[in-house]
């Protein structure tokens, strides 16, 4: 396994891939929109686990992976995606 691929990256990249295939088969209208969506996902889920640890906010922790707001901020980012990428 390669060195910078941690349990929590590795969670991470595996929600915000499944987030952004669920994100593209609810509101994908082309297949290069997929790739789009999972680097914002990704994005997304770093900003918002780097401001759960920045603010000690966290209702759903799995190790060092704070799920809600990463979540939330995956969301957000694939909806600024969608936005900005018709």
């Amino acid at each position: 396994m390669p060195p910078f691929l941690t349990p929590p990256v590795f969670l991470i990249l595996v929600l915000a891939s499944i987030y952004s295939l669920i994100f593209y088969l609810l509101w994908g209208r082309r297949l290069r929109q997929l790739p789009l969506f999972w680097i914002g996902a990704v994005i997304g889920f770093f900003i918002g686990d780097i401001l759960a640890v920045a603010t000690g906010f966290s209702l759903l922790r799995i190790g060092l992976v704070h799920i809600d707001l990463g979540s939330i901020a995956s969301w957000a980012a694939m909806f600024i995606v969608r936005r900005l990428r018709p």
